[in-house]
């Protein structure tokens, strides 16, 4: 029989980028919660490509020059002028420069700030949906920054992100200057990425180095009564947090013995997951697991 022919490079880049799809589902969710859009997010990531690989390349020089555009461009695929873009601007700024930003923030934030939309004591009003030409109605914020995009639409997607309230007599309330879901906070956004960032790390270390494993195992899934799921949370939580408290006793000692160079830092993590049928993306056995 013929040797079978080895998958080309390219081919399996193609396949490692579409395996890897569903890790980014949860982010992509929260960027829709939030109103990020994909060409803002295009560009943050195109960014972090830059970041990461100028940091790859540099790795070891003690001096010498720092990583050419081109080199980083050649790694990256991003055009070497787009790197030195990158490079020599900061991630908010970068920002700035996207066209196609956000129009429902845009309209919101009109309706807080334009005098047309405000009450004499410059609160914004309850607009109607549709008024005779001249008048401030909702329809009219929707045609100035939601271009194309129909009323009931624009309506049904600012109510999902909480940011407008319907009421009674076709009016509309503004509740929010942004299409933001409460209890999202840029500081518990960045303490949610920086325990993403440690659990991707970890599982990204254990591909690169089986040899060398960091602590990431999980038990199988249990399938419950959701009329337990409540006094199941509780048991999981309160088990993981006594066994997380003993560890950290444990191993405080560590925290003051004696160091004559760079420390190390360690962690873990004990996370719980739950799976709703039809939730794509994640394995029928589902789990629950730790990282460290």
């Amino acid at each position: 029989m013929p040797a079978a022919r080895k998958p080309r490079a390219g081919s399996r880049r193609q396949t490692a980028a579409v395996a890897l799809a569903p890790a980014l589902r949860p982010v992509v969710d929260l960027c829709l919660e939030l109103g990020i859009t994909s060409p803002e997010m295009e560009r943050i990531l195109r960014g972090v490509f830059v970041q990461q690989a100028e940091r790859i390349l540099s790795a070891g020089r003690s001096a010498g020059p720092h990583a050419s555009d081109l080199r980083i461009g050649l790694m990256t695929g991003v055009h070497r002028n787009f790197v030195r873009e990158i490079r020599a601007t900061k991630p908010s700024v970068r920002l700035q420069k996207v066209q196609q930003r956000h129009r429902g923030d845009a309209l919101l934030q009109a309706w807080a700030t334009d005098w047309h939309y405000l009450t004499a004591a410059g609160s914004p009003r309850d607009l109607p949906i549709r008024a005779p030409e001249g008048e401030p109605c909702f329809a009219r914020l929707v045609a100035q920054h939601m271009s194309r995009v129909p009323i009931r639409t624009a309506i049904a997607e600012l109510r999902r992100s909480g940011a407008i309230r319907l009421l009674p007599d076709e009016q509309v309330r503004l509740r929010s200057r942004s299409a933001r879901p409460p209890g999202i906070t840029e500081t518990s956004i960045a303490a949610a990425s920086a325990r993403l960032s440690e659990l991707t790390a970890t599982e990204v270390h254990n591909l690169k180095a089986p040899e060398q494993r960091l602590f990431c195992e999980s038990i199988d899934a249990l399938r419950i009564d959701p009329r337990r799921l409540a006094l199941v949370r509780q048991t999981l939580a309160k088990r993981a947090q006594n066994f997380l408290d003993l560890l950290a006793e444990e191993l405080a000692p560590e925290a003051t013995f004696p160091s004559t160079g760079p420390t190390v830092s360690i962690g873990l993590t004990v996370f719980g997951h739950e799976r709703s049928p039809g939730d794509p993306g994640v394995s029928p056995r589902g789990r629950r697991g730790t990282k460290a």
